[in-house]
């Protein structure tokens, strides 16, 4: 999600580079669809996590 000033035109950084802001990715509130998925959706396998999911799951540990 792109950060905007007030006037609608997106912040940049020091080095001209469009500012984001990190967002959830999981639900706020859940549906009747959530609850007939599989567990298996939800579930990932640590070798398709990246560097950066790697290093937050061991802080998590």
């Amino acid at each position: 999600m792109i950060v905007t000033e007030e006037d609608g035109s997106a912040r940049v950084d020091a080095n001209g580079h469009p500012m984001t802001r990190r967002v959830a990715r999981f639900p706020l509130s859940w549906s009747e669809k959530h609850f007939a998925t599989s567990t298996d959706s939800y579930l990932t396998k640590d070798e398709t996590l990246s560097d950066e999911e790697r290093v937050g799951l061991a802080k998590l540990q």
